[in-house]
């Protein structure tokens, strides 16, 4: 009987950083986080029963721009958040950094803009985003002949952002404040910088009064954007690493977070979204209906990143 071939391994040829172990990824990930494993998508989940709450009393108790904006933010913070359990479930510790980075300044844009409680400035948010998207589109047509179709669609953006503009007093404000910082500035300028607001995330994050945010924002806000800006790939390399020649001991392999690296992220991530919750519930002044669960079980999963 002839003797078999052994198979031959599929990426045998392949150095340990070349390969993907989706399978042990997660599984590391499991065995790292226990029971906290599951921490960001309890708090996504809360977030979005909390969210759906917060529109409804929004309508009884506080109808204005301010909680609409702040409400916009919050949505958008879940997002990111779910996003963020993805990633760290699968052991995608590095590509998590951008989005971090996003949900702390969504963080930071709703308690910013529920603690001013100023109207003028929730305009200025909202307004910001048509209009960035109106003067995109107008640059684009510059490279165009006129009756073009990106012409075309420069003019109708511009026709709905006035109807708008028309309808309503405060974005007409709001669009005449951007536009006065904008006529000394090469680079447009931010939203939060109308009717006084601070210069930058760094001074909102001052601005705020909260301790804990300016400590975050201190130690974690420039590597997050560098990881974003691809800024920090020095970082990829092995430690150990002294001649870049040697191809198979070069680079970390991807997935492959330390525990207290990912533990790091999922606290961070969980400490951002307290904060976040916190600061809307002081602010509808209604507690959402399964509050008391979340938090007893928020408690023992958080409990197993200390272990």
């Amino acid at each position: 009987m002839p003797h078999k071939k052994k198979p031959k391994r599929k990426h045998a040829h392949l150095h340990s950083w070349a390969r993907i172990d989706r399978a042990g990824a997660m599984h590391n990930a499991r065995v790292h986080l226990g029971a906290a494993y599951e921490l960001l998508e309890v708090d996504a989940d809360f977030g979005l029963n909390a969210l759906q709450q917060a529109c409804e009393a929004r309508l009884d108790t506080r109808p204005s721009l301010t909680s609409f904006a702040a409400l916009l933010v919050f949505h958008r913070a879940t997002d990111l958040l779910d996003g963020l359990s993805v990633l760290i479930k699968a052991g995608c510790f590095v590509p998590a950094f951008p989005l971090l980075r996003s949900l702390f300044e969504a963080m930071m844009y709703a308690r910013y803009l529920m603690t001013v409680n100023d109207e003028r400035i929730a305009a200025c948010y909202i307004v910001s985003q048509p209009l960035a998207r109106m003067t995109q589109l107008e640059e684009r047509a510059e490279e165009h002949a006129g009756g073009s179709r990106p012409t075309i669609v420069a003019r109708e953006e511009r026709r709905r952002f006035e109807h708008t503009l028309a309808e309503e007093r405060l974005f007409r404000d709001a669009r005449n404040e951007l536009a006065k910082l904008n006529e000394s500035s090469s680079v447009p300028v931010p939203w939060f910088r109308a009717f006084g607001g601070p210069r930058t995330l760094g001074g909102m994050s001052r601005r705020l009064g909260d301790e804990t945010l300016e400590n975050v924002f201190a130690e974690y806000y420039d590597r997050w954007s560098a990881a974003a800006h691809v800024g920090d790939t020095l970082h990829s390399l092995v430690p150990e690493t002294v001649e870049v020649s040697n191809t198979a001991e070069l680079f970390m392999a991807l997935r492959s977070p330390s525990r207290q690296e990912i533990v790091a992220a999922v606290n961070t991530c969980h400490q951002v979204f307290i904060g976040l919750i916190t600061h809307q519930l002081e602010y509808f002044r209604e507690l959402p209906i399964g509050l008391e669960e979340y938090r007893d079980l928020e408690t023992r999963l958080r409990a197993c990143l200390q272990e």
